[in-house]
């Protein structure tokens, strides 16, 4: 993170000419993962009326086979 008074935006940064000339002003916060364990989601009913059936969520994005392994996601 930089510390500086002179601190912008990654918004505000991105609006200047030459962005990166200003980067180093750019107030970054550290990114914070959470380790989630594999699990069973329920089924449930979508806004439009679709019924998604249950499955087994975990780290590799294949619903149709469950290979044990969790996944990182941003808090």
């Amino acid at each position: 993170m930089v510390h500086s008074s002179h601190a912008m935006s990654v918004d505000d940064c991105l609006l200047k000419h030459d962005p990166l000339a200003h980067i180093q002003h750019v107030n970054l916060e550290p990114v914070k993962l959470t380790y989630v364990e594999p699990h069973w989601v329920d089924g449930y009913l979508r806004s439009d009326g679709t019924y998604v059936q249950g499955y087994f969520r975990d780290g590799d994005g294949n619903t149709n086979v469950f290979d044990g392994d969790g996944y990182y996601r941003r808090s």
